[in-house]
């Protein structure tokens, strides 16, 4: 679990995030360690081989808001089954930002 606590920026106290562009300015409440499972929710996790490479794809939402984040990791050789060095890449799905997870305020 500590991992995903790296991962999404959790500590040990709550905090601000804000972020100001041209357009907007957002304010989100990132949840504490102790409050992690009470606003985050790991949904699923599954997985597609297709071609000659591992997609692991997990799912998690944010409880409050209902708002979902996919993130695909692909496993796979550098160039093709077997050959080239080992790699693992990570995306988000839909393009839809980690700050879906937090609370707006």
């Amino acid at each position: 679990m500590s991992n995903i606590f790296t991962f999404f920026r959790i500590y040990p106290k709550e905090y601000y995030y804000a972020k100001t562009t041209n357009h907007e300015t957002t304010i989100l409440k990132v949840p504490a360690k102790g409050d992690f499972t009470s606003s985050i929710e790991f949904l699923e996790c599954k997985y597609e081989v297709p071609k000659s490479q591992l997609n692991i794809i997990s799912t998690f939402r944010n409880k409050k808001t209902g708002k979902t984040i996919q993130f695909r990791n692909e496993c796979r050789f550098s160039h093709g089954q077997f050959n080239g060095t080992p790699e693992a890449k990570m995306y988000i799905v839909r393009n839809t930002p980690l700050t879906e997870l937090y609370d707006p305020l």
